[in-house]
């Protein structure tokens, strides 16, 4: 059902742009510029500027064109963190679900981005979704995870983070799931 909403936006935004699937929808030069930036995320007003009458829709196509310049893809990623509606939490959770098994390269900072990002509009519906990612082979990707999980803040995620720490060798994923669960239950 969510691949399908995420099908009809696309091919929303195709027709508007008219662009063709096989092309791909290349972001222009000032969204580009704006998307380039490695230490900040745009904020949405500046992005809603810049994108047009479908900035959510823009921004999933470039968060899932894969021939996309993989910063600015990036960048899409977390930007969509902005756009609290159900079309972003559902392409974020098709980001994770794409890329939950990589270990290194683009995409694993994808993979951290959509996690983070997902945290911040998914609420405890997320849950579910990124718990899985403590157990992932990167380190990076699991705490990651344990940060989520507390920005979400559910009591939900505790079985899962306390599962994960009685078995964690890594110190900074470690402090990630401490840090979690004092936030969730004010201690570890």
């Amino acid at each position: 059902m969510r691949w399908a909403a995420l099908l009809v936006a696309f091919a929303a935004l195709l027709l508007v742009r008219g662009d063709s699937p096989a092309r791909g929808a290349e972001p222009s030069d000032q969204v580009r510029d704006l998307l380039g930036a490695i230490d900040f995320v745009p904020q949405r007003s500046h992005l809603d500027e810049v994108m047009g009458p479908l900035p959510l829709q823009e921004l999933i196509a470039i968060a899932t064109d894969i021939q996309t310049d993989p910063g600015v893809r990036l960048q899409a990623v977390r930007a969509l963190a902005q756009y609290p509606d159900p079309q972003s939490v559902d392409t974020l959770e098709q980001t994770i679900d794409t890329f939950d098994n990589q270990a290194f390269g683009t995409g694993l900072l994808i993979l951290r981005a959509a996690a983070e990002a997902l945290a911040e509009i998914g609420g405890a519906d997320a849950v579910p979704v990124i718990t899985p990612l403590l157990q992932n082979s990167s380190r990076d990707v699991r705490a990651a995870a344990a940060h989520a999980l507390r920005v979400i803040g559910s009591p939900t995620a505790v079985p899962a983070l306390r599962a994960q720490q009685q078995v964690e060798t890594s110190d900074q994923v470690q402090f990630a799931i401490t840090e979690a669960l004092r936030a969730l239950v004010g201690g570890s």
